[in-house]
C-alpha cells in the first residue's frame, strides 16, 4: 500500500469515529404534492412512503471506505486508462431492492370477497448490513406494479419499471387486458445517499417499451447507463443503452425476428461497463401447438458497448451447452471481470414433480468460448418434501466476487433453500462475505426466498 493511501486510511478512520446513529437523519420522502408522509400504522397503496431509520452510521463509513479505496486505487494508472476503467466492487452491495406482494383489490360483492393482487406492489430498499429497510416505493398513479427492477454494483442507485393493470375488475374483460399489453412502462431511479435517504426521481425514455415487448433491463455497474433489451412482435430484437444524465441512447438491432433480447438484472455488465452480455430467448410455443421443450442450449451475445455499431451480429456469439443430465442455463451471469458466465441449471424443467427427485448446480463458463469449465453447488431436492417444508428447490446467484472464486447464493439442500457461500464447491460456515449483524442475512435470504425479483 502506498504512503498515500496509507494517509486516506487514516483520515478517513478519524472521520468515521465522529459519525454516530443519531446524526443521521430519518428518511423523509415526499408525495408529488409535496407534503411529507410520515409512517403511519396502514399503507394506502399509490402514494410514497417514509420508513425506517437509515442504515447503521458504521455501516455508512464502512460504504464510503470501500467507495473511496477504488478512487485511490485509481491514482495510479495512466491516464488512458483511468478514462476507460472502472471501479470493481470487492465487496457485497451496501443495499438491496426487492419486490413486495400487495393487493389492488380487496373487497366483498355479495357474500363474496374479491382479491386482485400483483407480485410487485411495491419495492423494498434495505440496507445490507443491518437488514432495515430505508424505504418502501409505491408506483406512482395510475401505475400499479413493479415489474422490472435492476440496481448498481454497490446497491446505491435502482432503476424500477412498474406496468399499467387497468384489469382489475371482479371478472375478466380482454379488451382491458390486452390494453395493459400495449401501456408504455413508467420508470423511476432510486438514490441512496450518503447518509442513508432514499431519493426517488422520474425517468423518462425515448421510447419507453411496453410488456407486450417482453423487455428487460440492467444498470451499469457505475449506475450512470441503462440497458434495455425488447423485441416487437414481428420487428427485429432492439438493445439500447441509455445515458441517464443526458438522454443519449445507442442502440443495436438485428435483422433476425424470431427471438427476444434478454438482460439478466444482475450480472449483465462486466465491471468496466463496456462489455454487455445478451440471451437470446426463443419464440416459445403458440396457444395450442405442442407442448413446450426447453433449447438444447443457450445462445448468448457479448456485445462491446463502447464501439461504434448499429448490429447485433457485431457481438460475440457464444452457445453455451448444459452439463450432463441437465437443461440449458437460462439466467445467465457475467462476473465483473468478464471472463466467466455463470448460471443455475437443473435437471428438470418442471420442479413439481409428485415423486422422484430433482437435481441442479451452478455452472461456469469461459466468457471467452463459451466452454463449460467446471460446476460447483451440487444440490439433491426429493419429492414429496418432509411434513412443514414443501416449496421447491430454487438456487440463486446473488452476488460473485469479479474473478467468480466465491458466490453468494440461496443454496436447495436437505429439502431446504438456504443462504450460503460457495467457493470451490463447498459452502463454508460464518463466511465473512455475508452480513454478520443480527438479523441481516435471515432478512437476506428470506428476500431472496420470497421476492418475484430482487436486486444486490
Amino acid at each position: 500500500m502506498t504512503p498515500l493511501e496509507d494517509r486516506l486510511r487514516n483520515e478517513l478512520r478519524e472521520e468515521a469515529d465522529q459519525i454516530t446513529p443519531d446524526g443521521i437523519a430519518d428518511l423523509k420522502l415526499r408525495s408529488s404534492a409535496g407534503r411529507r408522509l410520515d409512517r403511519g400504522r396502514g399503507r394506502r397503496a399509490g402514494h410514497w412512503q417514509s420508513w425506517a431509520k437509515p442504515l447503521a452510521a458504521a455501516a455508512a463509513v464502512a460504504a464510503a471506505v470501500g467507495g473511496t479505496f477504488a478512487a485511490v486505487h485509481a491514482i495510479g494508472r495512466p491516464p488512458a486508462a483511468a478514462a476507460h476503467a472502472a471501479p470493481v466492487t470487492t465487496t457485497i452491495p451496501a443495499y438491496y431492492a426487492y419486490t413486495v406482494q400487495g393487493n389492488l383489490i380487496n373487497r366483498k360483492v355479495g357474500r363474496t370477497r374479491v382479491i386482485s393482487g400483483v407480485q410487485g406492489r411495491h419495492v423494498a430498499i434495505r440496507a445490507t448490513a443491518t437488514g432495515k429497510t430505508l424505504a418502501i416505493i409505491s408506483p406512482p398513479k395510475p401505475y400499479t406494479d413493479f415489474t422490472l427492477l435492476t440496481g448498481a454494483a454497490d446497491g446505491r442507485v435502482f432503476v424500477l419499471g412498474a406496468e399499467w393493470t387497468r384489469n382489475i375488475g371482479p371478472t375478466s374483460v380482454p379488451a382491458l387486458a390486452e390494453h395493459d399489453e400495449v401501456t408504455p412502462l413508467k420508470f423511476l431511479v432510486a438514490r441512496v445517499t450518503p447518509t442513508g435517504q432514499v431519493r426517488i426521481s422520474s425517468l423518462s425514455l425515448r421510447q419507453s417499451p411496453y410488456l407486450e415487448e417482453h423487455p428487460s433491463i440492467a444498470l451499469s455497474p457505475d449506475g450512470t447507463r441503462l440497458a434495455v433489451a425488447y423485441r416487437h412482435p414481428g420487428r427485429p430484437a432492439v438493445v439500447e443503452v441509455v445515458t441517464l444524465a443526458t438522454g443519449a441512447v445507442q442502440r443495436w438491432v438485428t435483422s433476425n425476428g424470431s427471438w427476444t433480447p434478454s438482460l439478466q438484472d444482475m450480472g449483465a455488465w462486466a465491471a468496466n461497463g463496456q462489455t454487455l452480455a445478451v440471451t437470446e430467448v426463443g419464440t416459445g410455443h403458440r396457444r395450442g401447438g405442442p407442448m413446450y421443450r426447453p433449447p438444447h442450449t443457450t445462445r448468448t451475445l457479448l456485445l462491446g458497448t463502447a464501439a461504434s455499431g448499429t448490429s447485433l451480429t457485431s457481438a460475440t456469439l457464444l452457445v453455451l451447452h448444459p452439463p450432463a443430465g441437465q437443461i440449458a442455463p437460462r439466467e445467465l451471469y457475467l462476473t465483473a471481470d468478464g471472463q466467466l458466465l455463470l448460471s443455475p441449471v437443473t435437471s428438470s424443467n418442471n420442479l413439481w414433480l409428485p415423486r422422484g427427485r430433482v437435481t441442479g448446480e451452478l455452472a461456469v463458463y469461459s466468457a471467452r468460448t463459451g466452454a463449460l469449465l467446471r460446476t460447483v453447488g451440487r444440490w439433491v431436492w426429493r419429492y414429496p418434501s418432509p411434513p412443514g417444508r414443501g416449496g421447491e428447490p430454487d438456487q440463486i446467484l446473488a452476488w460473485s466476487d469479479p474473478s467468480g472464486a466465491q458466490f453468494v447464493v440461496l443454496q436447495p439442500g436437505g429439502d431446504l433453500n438456504t443462504l450460503a457461500v460457495l467457493a470451490g464447491g463447498s459452502a463454508p460456515a460464518n463466511d465473512k462475505l455475508l452480513p454478520q449483524q443480527s438479523g441481516a442475512a435471515t432478512a437476506l435470504q428470506d428476500v431472496l426466498r420470497s421476492a418475484s425479483r430482487m436486486v444486490w
